[in-house]
């Protein structure tokens, strides 16, 4: 970086980054969460798979659940 002449130079720097692998363990400090999906209007539009992923109908209002 350079300047030349009078006056002010302004910069900004940022940084983002995200963990490389995003499956993170769970850790215990003393409380959990957990979260669960319902349908609004056909309960068979929202399901939960095996590997414990959620399937959503596209256009299905969701109630979640803390």
């Amino acid at each position: 970086m350079q300047k030349d002449g009078n006056g002010r130079l302004y910069y900004r720097i940022a940084l983002n980054y995200a963990p490389s692998n995003l499956q993170l363990n769970a850790d215990n400090y003393g409380f959990k969460i957990e979260r669960t999906y319902v349908a609004i209007n056909d309960s068979s539009h929202v399901q939960k798979q095996s590997n414990g992923t959620w399937k959503f109908k596209l256009g299905e209002k969701i109630k979640v659940i803390l």
